[in-house]
This record gives C-alpha cells, structure tokens and sequence, in this order.
C-alpha cells in the first residue's frame, strides 16, 4: 500500500475514535493525519508529511483551545448548580419557622431549612436554592438558574 492510504486510514480510525469519546481534540490529530496523507499523495516526501501533519495538528488543536469548544469550564458548586442536584428549584411548602429553621417535607422524607442570606423567614410555597447535605436553603424568589 502507498503512504497516503495508511495515512488516510490513521486519520479515519481516529476519527472513529472521535465520534466514541467526543472530543475534538481527536478530531484535531485526525485532520492532522488527513493533511500528512494528502502530502503523500501529491507526491511529497516523508519527511514533508510528518512536518505538515505536525503543523496541521499544532495549529488545529491551538486553534481549538482558543475557540469556545476548547474552553474548560470551572467546576460549579454542586450545592447550587441545577444539573448536579435535581432538587434545586423545586418548591416546598414552609407552615412555620423556629429560631431561623424549620422542617419540611421533600420526596418523602423531613429536612431541616434555612433562608438564603438576606431574606426574612416565609410560610408558603418556597423555592430551593442550595442543598447541603440534608440542609436545604429556602428563597421566597422562583429560582432563574
């Protein structure tokens, strides 16, 4: 077989590999090796195909980092963060409050809450803003995450 096929082949297992992992950083190092084989295939040396493929992946995957798929996202608190804690946003019915807590019932089971800083204590139907461990904080406000 010719370079450019094992090449060609290199870049579409990675791809493979891409559509399995999801990342694009495979995706990067594959269009690398596309470049490296299409080197190859007009007739380029060796040496010339591991240079370009070099700088195809280089820049690609640089490029990547820069743009908005490359960026790595800070860790949210998962106390507060909706897609880690299904509890969040639920509403809980609050009849009184005790010294600043009280109890309520959610899935089932009692908790102890709180209000979230700064607000004064409600009965009614509240909004939970923060679950730490089994301490739920309480808003009077409908949550906007």
């Amino acid at each position: 077989m010719s370079a450019y096929t094992w090449w060609f082949i290199a870049s579409f297992v990675l791809l493979i590999v891409e559509l399995m992992t999801g990342t694009f950083y495979v995706l990067m190092i594959s269009l690398a090796l596309a470049a490296g084989g299409l080197v190859a295939l007009a007739g380029g040396g060796f040496a010339l195909q591991m240079v370009i493929a070099s700088l195809v992946g280089t820049g690609a995957t640089l490029l990547l980092r820069r743009s908005r798929f490359g960026k790595i996202e800070k860790s949210r608190d998962a106390s507060t963060d909706p897609m880690q804690s299904l509890d969040i946003g639920q509403s809980v019915q609050v009849k009184d409050w005790e010294n600043g807590q009280t109890r309520v019932m959610h899935r089932g089971s009692a908790w102890d809450a709180v209000m979230a800083a700064g607000e004064e204590p409600a009965t009614g139907s509240l909004t939970i803003v923060e679950v730490r461990g089994t301490r739920l904080t309480l808003s009077a406000q409908k949550n906007t995450q």
